[in-house]
């Protein structure tokens, strides 16, 4: 998947790039891009999704 800007930029940005997320005894959580692709029909366009 490569880079693209509005919401699918900074949907990736949140999620891999900066992510803040925290579970106890894990640690920082962070997505990969191949986490990210799940979020993608086959011709690129985004799932609905709740954040």
């Amino acid at each position: 998947m490569q880079a693209r800007s509005g919401f699918p930029g900074l949907l990736r940005q949140w999620l891999v790039t900066d992510a803040r997320g925290w579970a106890p005894g894990a640690g920082s959580i962070r997505y990969t891009d191949s986490d990210l692709h799940r979020l993608y029909d086959s011709d690129g366009t985004l799932h609905p999704l709740l954040l």
